[in-house]
């Protein structure tokens, strides 16, 4: 069963092979400022449909990760890694599934990537 998730303006579309099993909030210098909810698979695992000129990337600090962003309506989509990366890990931001009930419905894990850099109860 696949789950899909877009962008508001609809120029990208992402198709993940399974449901998140889960949804993590990170209070990084970055992610507390975007506000992402991320589920995470590997590259094999989605699919991002968008023009060669839909999306724009950030990329700070280590560059081992690109933060990808609709050139439209600004809306953070996924982010991957680099060529710096140790894995070929991907998160999509599970704000955008379509399936909205599921999103509400899935278990929230906090991870504190502003001190500890451990998963801990709640921020």
């Amino acid at each position: 069963m696949t789950t899909q998730a877009n962008c508001h303006c609809g120029a990208v579309q992402i198709t993940m092979a399974t449901p998140p099993t889960d949804l993590l909030e990170c209070n990084c210098s970055l992610c507390g400022r975007y506000g992402a909810k991320w589920a995470y698979y590997t590259e094999s695992e989605i699919t991002v449909v968008a023009d060669d000129d839909a999306l724009v990337s950030y990329r700070w600090g280590d560059k081992v990760i690109d933060f990808h962003h609709c050139k439209t309506c600004f809306c953070l989509t996924h982010y991957s890694g680099t060529e710096h990366a140790e894995s070929d890990r991907v998160a999509v931001n599970g704000r955008l599934l379509t399936d909205r009930a599921l999103m509400d419905a899935l278990p929230r894990r906090y991870f504190d990537g502003r001190d500890t850099w451990k998963i801990v109860d709640s921020f």
